[in-house]
């Protein structure tokens, strides 16, 4: 019997996988015009050639069903050996939801490749540039003990509408089980809705040693407006664009956030650097001529990194220092903040920005009003980051256990208990790092109450 299992409370309202062979048509609105029911099931129900992604029907509809996409080897598991050339990747500070662990797998289409672009001026950060038809996959698992309960996979998919413009489409599959133990998942636009799911945690986080271990009756899978919220920024094609597979978050070995074995963590990737891998296998083409792989840590030195929030040190700065500090903390908040607060995020009204090349500065949130938060959201302070004041500061209160409604609580989505871990970083940095400088924080004198 597998280690991962889909019978969960919140399966019992949605429908069996005998009842859902014929699925009801949802539309395609991201083509226009939208595809009919027809061409929806000529891509979706045609026959699957073993071992080889649907790329026709990914590239063009939203089927119903995730295995209709044939993306893995058991279509039953998403953590089975990836179809197509397929390869999982991992970051190096992931989005907080919930302590699931994440398994991310990438597509791209037969004879393409995707393209390692430098910085520049609209991008300051390095990326990927992925090729039109490519399928990421990311599957939110929870762990608990020797069980692990694949919860959903969401898809992003790079297409081009009729007009020629390319957009990423956002998909959430939710997994089920049928009568029979079968195991399935569909396409949910509305995600869980008003329904919330159930799920419980205990594994030891592999990057710190640390045990995880709670529950809550509150997780949710977002729909897909909220996805598009999240994905949005000036560097990015528009859609639902990916935000994690950035060439900083990428540069780290391969290894599997999950100790349960499966066949993406026995992939041949496993243990090299991830960009060195596909540059060497010849999926990412453009790369620098010498990424300065060092062969104890397989970490690219010659090239930028974002560290591991949580590993004391992992910035290259000695640990503990306050610069190693302030880079882990950075990184927290490029992740899980950034992709909203940037100057065309979902959050660019708030002037509040947090790419981790930006100065830390007021429009970093030192000595900075709200300009769009009530005192819901506030908790009746007055700037977003007091230094030397976690107490007194707007972003410890949102990432708090305090802040327990939608309006309070950041991020909005995607979460609903607290990353311990992070909420402490946040708060050693602004009480023991942020000082009164305005040298070092500019700004950091403008901290005066009404």
């Amino acid at each position: 019997m597998s280690a991962h299992n889909c019978q969960l409370a919140y399966g019992e309202n949605l429908p069996l996988i005998a009842s859902v062979q014929i699925p009801p048509f949802v539309p395609s609105g991201n083509i226009d015009p939208a595809p009919s029911v027809e061409e929806v099931a000529a891509l979706c129900e045609a026959e699957q050639t073993p071992g080889v992604v649907n790329f026709a029907a990914a590239a063009e509809v939203d089927c119903p069903r995730l295995d209709q996409y044939n993306l893995f080897a058991d279509l039953q598991d998403p953590t089975s050996e990836p179809n197509s050339s397929g390869f999982p990747y991992t970051l190096n500070t992931k989005l907080f939801s919930d302590y699931a662990v994440k398994y991310r797998v990438a597509y791209l289409p037969p004879n393409t490749q995707a393209t390692y672009q430098t910085p520049s001026v609209t991008s300051p950060s390095a990326t990927l540039n992925f090729p039109q038809g490519t399928i990421i996959a990311k599957t939110f698992s929870f762990l608990n003990g020797t069980e692990e309960t694949d919860i959903e996979t969401r898809l992003i998919i790079k297409r081009e509408n009729n007009s020629g413009q390319t957009l990423w489409v956002g998909l959430p599959y939710i997994w089920q089980t049928d009568e029979n133990g079968q195991r399935f998942a569909t396409l949910e636009p509305a995600g869980s809705g008003t329904t919330p799911v159930s799920v419980a945690w205990s594994y030891t986080d592999p990057d710190t040693g640390r045990l995880q271990q709670g529950s809550t009756n509150n997780y949710r899978v977002p729909d897909r407006n909220q996805c598009i919220q999240c994905h949005q920024n000036r560097d990015l094609d528009g859609g639902t664009a990916p935000i994690g597979p950035r060439v900083p978050n990428l540069n780290r070995p391969y290894a599997s956030e999950s100790s349960i074995m499966t066949a993406q963590s026995e992939h041949e990737i496993a243990g090299q650097n991830q960009l060195a891998y596909l540059c060497q296998q010849g999926v990412v083409v453009g790369c620098p001529d010498n990424l300065g792989v060092a062969q104890n840590t397989q970490i690219a030195t010659n090239i930028e990194r974002l560290p591991k929030f949580n590993v004391p040190g992992d910035s290259g700065e000695i640990s503990g220092s306050d610069e190693d500090i302030e880079a882990r903390t950075r990184a927290w908040l490029e992740v899980n903040c950034q992709h909203c607060h940037n100057d065309n995020g979902f959050a660019d009204n708030t002037g509040y920005y947090l790419d981790h090349y930006r100065p830390v500065n007021s429009s970093y949130g030192i000595c900075k009003r709200p300009t769009a938060t009530g005192r819901e959201g506030s908790d009746g302070r007055n700037f977003d980051i007091v230094p030397g004041n976690a107490d007194g500061s707007i972003i410890e209160f949102r990432i708090s256990p305090d802040a327990q409604t939608p309006a309070a609580r950041m991020p909005p989505v995607a979460r609903s208990v607290v990353d311990v871990e992070g909420h402490a970083l946040v708060r050693e940095w602004i009480n023991n790092v942020v000082r009164r400088d305005e040298e070092a924080y500019p700004g950091s004198s403008d901290c005066t109450a009404p």
